[in-house]
């Protein structure tokens, strides 16, 4: 039971402090549009009013960049995670990213699609990759239970080439998959 309430606590901080971060300006931008407007400042409450839908469209576009990846993101994990430059040739079919995470835990799934020679080339350079080790099967149900994204779950229909790394120090896992379309690579990346 106190586990529960520590986490009520925690989220009602939370709503405290969005409250106070964007509930305030807004409150504060509203109240001084209607004060012009009652002095008969009219251009200037257009231009408060203006500036409420601009704070309102910009807290919404910083929450949706913090659930939905952008592709540049996407393309610096796999740098990252691989050490290679993002592939000329590629294109990031899916993305999806962790949100706030109130214990810190962190994962990102993509999934890119890349032409034959890029393929190879990525290939090569993590089969000679000493810190990456070979997933035997990825339909090893154990691997499949530690990720969790739709595009990683397709690749339980097929015998797709798969590499991984962990950092247990860190509580970091991090894997890279190679579909036999000789064009789809995808990878997750997690820590705890």
């Amino acid at each position: 039971m106190r586990g529960y309430a520590e986490v009520l606590v925690i989220l009602a901080f939370l709503f405290l402090l969005f409250a106070v971060l964007i509930g305030l300006p807004a409150v504060g931008l509203w109240w001084f549009a209607k004060w012009l407007q009652r002095r008969q400042y009219r251009r200037s409450a257009v231009a408060m009013q203006i500036l409420l839908v601009g704070f309102g469209l910009f807290c919404s576009s910083v929450v949706y960049s913090f659930y939905v990846p952008s592709d540049s993101e996407i393309e610096h994990e796999f740098v990252q995670l691989t050490g290679l430059p993002f592939p000329e040739s590629g294109e990031v079919v899916d993305g999806e990213i962790s949100g706030l995470d109130l214990g810190g835990d962190y994962f990102i799934n993509a999934e890119i699609v890349v032409d034959k020679d890029d393929y190879e080339r990525v290939l090569s350079s993590i089969r000679t990759n000493a810190t990456f080790h070979t997933e035997i099967f990825i339909t090893d149900t154990a691997y499949i239970k530690r990720v969790h994204s739709a595009a990683t779950k397709r690749l339980a229909r097929f015998n797709a080439l798969a590499f991984s790394k962990d950092d247990e120090s860190r509580g970091k896992y991090q894997s890279i998959n190679f579909l036999p379309d000789q064009r789809t690579v995808t990878f997750h990346c997690s820590q705890n």
